[in-house]
């Protein structure tokens, strides 16, 4: 199952090889998971001797990278001045009987 998913995310990490491109992002990030996955759940007799504690490494690998790659895109955002929502505008009365009215 986890070789069937890595295959699907190759491909789709192969198919957006545009590095700004959010779904190559995240990919990439589910690539390093599920490397992980795989080093923690097979031990290689090769590997888990000279790096016993290889799977969790790659598992701190990817959520390091998701939290780098969501700031970036956070400060980038903000940086170029994209208007984010994430505050709430308060709804005037005047407001909603105006859009009532034009219906």
């Amino acid at each position: 199952m986890l070789l069937v998913t890595m295959t699907i995310f190759g491909f789709l990490t192969a198919k957006y090889r545009n590095i700004r491109r959010f779904k190559f992002q995240l990919s990439i990030f589910i690539l390093l998971y599920i490397i992980g996955e795989i080093f923690e759940l097979y031990k290689f007799p090769i590997l888990s001797t000279s790096l016993p504690y290889i799977g969790p490494q790659f598992h701190i690998t990817a959520a390091l990278f998701l939290a780098i790659m969501l700031w970036l895109r956070l400060y980038s955002g903000r940086r170029n001045e994209y208007k984010m929502i994430d505050k709430f505008e308060s709804v005037e009365q005047d407001d909603l009987e105006g859009t009532n009215g034009n219906m």
